[in-house]
């Protein structure tokens, strides 16, 4: 566990029925140790500690507490939450405390990729600000194939710089200030000269709609939903309070956005698809943190790859508070290019295309095709080509792998 991740779990009780406490630690050693170019380097847990009941609800604690060395800052943030049995797919939290936070609320890359990605390769296009919040969170099913998660929360949030500037080999990293595109151009980034600091209190709820769903209860703490249906899901997020010039404002974001992953006769063949559209209205100048973010990242290496995921796009190269669409298709297939030139009980790799379109107000409709090799579920090798408009965008080479998945197969 403290190396690569895992948990610590007391034994089956004499009833033959889980009982007790248990720890988890997601990353290992990652969850102690972390640098980033605002913090520097920082030392503290993160970890989960919960307890089981006969009954299989249990309690959570989920707390990061770290010594950021270079602020000489104490950085805290815990969560503590009730969850039903599996099958009940339901849970309720309180949660608050002082962080430093992604402007992206679900980056791309989670903040312990992002620390190797700083630490090794001196990366940090993403760019973070501190976050004060308290709030409580819930989702529960409102009937079997319809759910509900909402949160209500209050927070403020302070701009940040680099406490650090160099990496362990000596590369400089760029400023904390995020930068976002020039309107009207192919490529050209320049620096967000937006708000940042803002107090607000937030409200959100999301409807997921997945027709004909089943459960399959994978053990007391695991499960997983299947349906021949897409997932159809609804967003709505609020929020209203004022910025640093003390000027008021408040916003209204709503998200519809359909996914599905199929599995097709040919081959085995899988298609997975994404389409997203949405809007925001707003009164007074919203936040890059309020606004909304597309699955973006320059950087070669991901831990995942989402079918969502543009891998020529900066991270906030195109956030948006006025509208957008977007829409994403995979292919993934055994018997496709190069593995159909190969007898088959020798193809050990799958291949895949995908296709990524965004259009957001006063930019050109933004579009990439990737094709790639997927090996043994483990390790994701490809090469983007992406155009904004008419307008040649580049090339990009990519690769996915999870090392603690990787390691764990």
């Amino acid at each position: 566990m403290l190396m690569h991740g895992g948990m610590v779990r007391e034994e089956v009780n004499s009833l033959g029925k889980h009982r007790g406490w248990y720890v988890i630690m997601p990353d290992g050693v990652q969850d102690i140790f972390s640098m980033n170019f605002v913090d520097g380097y920082s030392l503290g847990p993160h970890c989960i500690v919960g307890r089981m009941s006969l009954d299989r609800s249990r309690w959570e604690l989920e707390e990061t507490v770290r010594w950021a060395f270079n602020r000489e800052t104490l950085l805290g943030k815990a969560a503590i939450r009730y969850i039903l049995p599996v099958e009940y797919d339901t849970f309720f939290e309180l949660y608050g405390g002082q962080y430093t936070e992604d402007f992206d609320a679900a980056p791309t890359m989670p903040m312990t990729h992002s620390f190797l990605a700083s630490s090794i390769c001196g990366w940090n296009h993403y760019k973070l600000y501190e976050r004060t919040s308290a709030g409580f969170r819930f989702a529960t099913p409102v009937t079997f194939d319809l759910k509900i998660s909402a949160n209500i929360g209050w927070e403020r949030r302070r701009a940040l710089q680099n406490s650090k500037h160099r990496n362990l080999f000596g590369a400089y990293a760029q400023s904390n200030d995020p930068r976002v595109k020039v309107p009207g151009t192919a490529s050209e980034l320049t620096w967000y000269e937006g708000p940042i600091d803002a107090e607000l209190a937030k409200a959100s709820v999301r409807f997921d709609y997945l027709h004909q769903r089943s459960l399959l209860v994978i053990d007391d703490m695991t499960m997983q939903e299947t349906s021949r249906y897409p997932l159809l899901s609804l967003l709505l997020d609020f929020g209203a309070g004022k910025n640093r010039d003390a000027d008021r404002f408040k916003f209204l974001s709503v998200d519809a956005r359909a996914s599905q992953s199929l599995a097709l006769p040919r081959e085995n063949d899988l298609l997975s698809y994404m389409g997203s559209a949405g809007f925001m209205l707003s009164n007074g100048t919203i936040g890059l943190a309020d606004m909304h973010h597309f699955d973006a990242s320059l950087f070669w290496w991901q831990r995942t790859q989402q079918v969502s995921r543009f891998s020529l796009l900066d991270n906030y190269e195109l956030s948006t508070p006025r509208r957008w669409v977007e829409g994403h298709v995979e292919w993934n297939s055994r018997r496709m290019l190069f593995n159909s030139l190969v007898p088959r009980q020798y193809v050990v790799w799958r291949e895949f295309i995908q296709l990524h379109a965004v259009k957001v107000p006063d930019h050109r409709l933004h579009y990439e095709a990737q094709y790639g090799i997927d090996l043994m579920k483990t390790i994701r090798v490809g090469i983007s080509i992406g155009f904004d408009g008419a307008t040649y965008r580049g090339t990009a080479v990519t690769m996915a792998l999870d090392l603690n998945a990787a390691r764990k197969k």
